[in-house]
C-alpha cells in the first residue's frame, strides 16, 4: 500500500491519544474514508491496466485530502464534501475507462457518497439541536433529499448521478452549517 492509514496515522499523533483521551468529535466519516481507500487501492492494484490507472490514483489523492481535511484540529467538512465530490467524479471516469467494472465502481462511489452525506446529516443534526433558522433548515434538508434521490439513481447505473448526489449533500451541509451562523 502507497499509504499508510491515514486514522491510525492521525490518532497515533494526537496529544490526546498519548493520555488515552478519546475526543468527542465523531471520527466515523474519517474511519469510513480510510476504509475506502484501502478497499480502492487494493480494487485498483488488481483489476486496472496500469495504463488506466490514472483517475483512480487522482481519487485516491482527493480521498487522502478529505481525510486530511477531517484530521484537523478544526475539521473543514465543507473542504473534505468537496474533495469527495471530485473522487466520485475521477471514479465515475475510472469506470468509463473501464479501469474497474461498473459494480466495483458502483459500490465505491456509493461509499463516498455515503460519507458526504454523514457529513452533510451530521452538520444538519447539530444545527437543529442549536436551534438554526429554519427556512435554511428546511433547504438543507431538501438539498439532502435531491441528494438522496440521485444517489438511488447512481445505484441504478447512472454513474454521474453519485457526482451530482455528492454536490447537493455538500449544498446540504452548507445550508445546515449557515443556519447556525
Amino acid at each position: 500500500m502507497r499509504k499508510t492509514l491515514i486514522l491510525a496515522g492521525v490518532l497515533s499523533l494526537s496529544p490526546l491519544a498519548a493520555v488515552g483521551v478519546q475526543p468527542f468529535e465523531d471520527a466515523r466519516p474519517l474511519r469510513e474514508i480510510d476504509r475506502a481507500l484501502v478497499e480502492l487501492e487494493d480494487t485498483m492494484h488488481r483489476t486496472c491496466d496500469p495504463d488506466l490507472a490514472d483517475k483512480a490514483e487522482d481519487a485516491i489523492a482527493k480521498l487522502e485530502s478529505a481525510g486530511q481535511e477531517l484530521a484537523k484540529q478544526q475539521p473543514d467538512d465543507q473542504a473534505a464534501a468537496g474533495h469527495l465530490e471530485g473522487a466520485i467524479g475521477d471514479l465515475e471516469a475510472a469506470v468509463k475507462d473501464k479501469c474497474f467494472d461498473p459494480a466495483t465502481g458502483i459500490g465505491v462511489m456509493d461509499d463516498l457518497a455515503a460519507i458526504s452525506r454523514q457529513l452533510a446529516t451530521r452538520a444538519l443534526d447539530a444545527a437543529f439541536s442549536y436551534g438554526g433558522k429554519r427556512d435554511e433548515l428546511r433547504q438543507a434538508r431538501n438539498e439532502l433529499a435531491r441528494g438522496d434521490a440521485l444517489r438511488a439513481a447512481g445505484r441504478r447505473g447512472r454513474l454521474d448521478d453519485f457526482k451530482q448526489a455528492a454536490a447537493k449533500y455538500k449544498d446540504a451541509l452548507s445550508k445546515a452549517q449557515g443556519a447556525i451562523q
